[in-house]
């Protein structure tokens, strides 16, 4: 491409809306430099200035980057759980802030320079046309547009939702089936879920998994029938009362009967008071065939409602007792 000085009146017919900030920043610096002063619009709302600037080649690779940043942000949620790499969670979310901020810097310096070339390429075709016919065509390839804001707007505010919607509400993926380490027992957890073998919640159980946001969690702890001298009712009834008279903090709340893959069990709710970190525990008692079993589902108190239905579905996924 040349480079060449653009005369006042080709700025101002390109740019028609605030034309003395162009001429200003044009005409200070070199043709040939990328860089032609700093552009605050292009730095705060990188996509939305150069969708008003009619910049769309730019808009382009900002929606490429933009979603090269939320496949990084999803990598990052959907990384293996373990204490190392859950404590190390801040640090890799580091450098995706430092990217998002890197898109506005670079805009900011560059942006004013990237318009000035598109500007130069609009006044180059332009060579043979009158007055009349240069000026409507620079102001056809120029000057601004809200309808390119308000699309823009649109995209991104998608593009957001479905980030949102694929990173918090598990949308997409299939549950795991997790086997035992006795490949006895089985559980099949929801997509976003992790079991865990490394990082362990409890060092007796035969499952444990949880969301990879640290929001909810699931064991299974199993007891073999004939090494217990109680029937099913004593054995519950034993344990539940050993849960409540060792910790002063948990409430029992509902209480009932069921019968999960045709075996009898009990639903017992409890809730754990600790400062402000209260915990809501669905605890299920289940008297199989050959063992009795013990399942820990529990959440935070705020995202109980979230994992309700979840913990249920796990629940009855669970085979070989």
């Amino acid at each position: 491409m040349d480079y060449f000085k653009l005369t006042q009146q080709e700025i101002e017919e390109f740019t028609v809306t605030n034309s003395e900030y162009y001429v200003a920043k044009w005409q200070k610096y070199p043709e040939n430099s990328l860089f032609a002063g700093w552009n605050w619009a292009a730095f705060f709302v990188p996509p939305y200035w150069a969708a008003f600037r009619k910049m769309y080649a730019l808009i382009g690779i900002i929606v490429l980057y933009q979603a090269f940043l939320g496949v990084l942000f999803l990598g990052i949620l959907s990384l293996d759980a373990s204490e190392d790499m859950i404590m190390s969670y801040p640090i890799l979310l580091i450098p995706t802030f430092l990217l998002v901020n890197a898109q506005c810097l670079f805009l900011g310096l560059l942006g004013t320079g990237l318009y000035r070339r598109k500007a130069m390429k609009a006044v180059s075709l332009t060579t043979g046309m009158d007055e009349n016919e240069k000026k409507e065509y620079l102001n056809k390839a120029g000057n601004i547009s809200n309808k390119a804001v308000m699309i823009t707007l649109a995209a991104m505010a998608s593009y957001a939702i479905l980030t949102y919607y694929v990173a918090y509400t598990d949308a997409f993926g299939s549950g795991t089936v997790i086997v035992s380490d006795c490949d006895r027992f089985t559980a099949e957890i929801p997509a976003g879920w992790i079991e865990l073998k490394d990082y362990e919640l409890n060092d007796q159980a035969d499952l444990q998994a949880f969301h990879r946001r640290n929001e909810a969690f699931f064991i299974l702890l199993t007891d073999v029938k004939e090494d217990i001298d109680y029937d099913f009712n004593e054995w519950k009834d034993l344990l539940i009362s050993w849960l409540v008279s060792s910790n002063p903090d948990i409430v029992v709340g509902e209480s009932f009967d069921v019968v999960i893959s045709d075996r009898p069990a009990h639903w017992l709710a409890l809730t754990e008071y600790v400062d402000d970190d209260d915990n809501i525990y669905l605890l299920t008692f289940i008297d199989g065939e050959n063992h009795f079993g013990q399942i820990f589902c529990w959440s935070p108190a705020q995202y109980y409602h979230r994992y309700e239905n979840k913990f249920v579905d796990i629940i009855f996924s669970i085979e070989g007792l």
